[in-house]
């Protein structure tokens, strides 16, 4: 009896054996299956709130929604160079300048006795120079002188002289040009050309 007794437990301690065995391999391998599953779901190294159709935050890809286009600059409108004859009649003549036939210049005229001549002081002044807005332009002066360099003052839009020295040339037909940075404000300007010491040079038109 005690031999019987003996191995009916010895089996059912060998089934129990067996039998929590058997439940450890299961559940060992659902839980395997589980990380898998977790690990093909999320790739290791993936942003945990990335978002379809947007960019990591990175330094070198900025998120889609912040790129803020940069507008093309407009370019800035400049004037461009306008030419006013010496003869024309919108200018002002006084004391003894006037105009004269010229045929290498530009109107086929020049207005010459600019300057000190027997005690008058001829003198040339532009009207209605225009520009679109204020600012720094180039004026060139296109003259005469056949002889020796000649002094030349100018005068913008009422204001003090300003000294220029006009070269010669050694002829009467040869245009040479003097060019200065002059100070003109939007809308019309006045240039005036005299020498109240010398006689000053003819002159055929100025560019500005």
């Amino acid at each position: 009896m005690l031999d019987g007794e003996y191995t009916s437990q010895l089996k059912a301690g060998i089934k129990r054996w067996w039998l929590f065995t058997i439940l450890s391999v299961i559940a060992l391998a659902c839980v395997s299956c589980s990380n898998a599953a977790h690990q093909t779901s999320q790739p290791r190294g993936a942003p945990t709130h990335a978002t379809r159709g947007q960019l990591p935050l990175t330094d070198s890809a900025p998120p889609q929604g912040d790129i803020t286009p940069i507008p093309t600059p407009t370019p800035a409108r400049t004037d461009p160079p306008t030419s006013y004859a010496a003869e024309s009649p919108q200018n002002t003549l006084a004391g003894d300048a006037r105009v004269a036939d010229c045929s290498g210049c530009s109107g086929g005229a020049k207005v010459v006795n600019l300057g000190l001549h027997e005690g008058s002081d001829g003198t040339l002044r532009f009207n209605n120079v225009s520009k679109e807005r204020t600012g720094r332009y180039t004026l060139a002066i296109y003259y005469l002188n056949a002889d020796s360099d000649k002094g030349l003052y100018m005068s913008l839009n009422g204001g003090s002289t300003i000294a220029l020295i006009a070269s010669g040339t050694g002829n009467r037909t040869t245009i040479a040009v003097l060019t200065v940075t002059v100070m003109l404000h939007a809308g019309g300007n006045t240039i005036e050309f005299s020498n109240p010491w010398a006689p000053a040079p003819d002159i055929d038109r100025i560019v500005v």
